[in-house]
């Protein structure tokens, strides 16, 4: 997969809506597995809020793949841009 398709893929997952159903109910149950453990269960703390803290990742990973979509889109225009005011500054001379 090349760069700029993992990151159409990226911006895609970011505005399915069963995408994001999934990463709510994964947070709803690991805040109810945290909500009914037991208060001593500190390993069990401290798993929970390691995947808490890994789902909120996954987001913003996909945010970073889909903003390099944009970045090369811009350096496209941008090198389109320079070939053709070298063009026309060929044709005045």
């Amino acid at each position: 997969m090349t760069p700029l398709e993992k990151a159409d893929r990226a911006k895609n997952l970011l505005g399915d809506p069963i995408f994001l159903a999934v990463m709510q109910d994964i947070r709803l149950g690991l805040v109810a597995k945290l909500e009914t453990t037991a208060m001593d269960d500190h390993g069990t703390h401290h798993e929970v809020a390691v995947h808490l803290q890994l789902l909120r990742q996954i987001p913003i990973l996909l945010q970073r793949y889909a903003d390099e979509l944009e970045v090369e889109r811009q350096r496209q225009e941008h090198d389109s841009w320079v070939k053709r005011a070298r063009e026309r500054l060929v044709s005045w001379r």
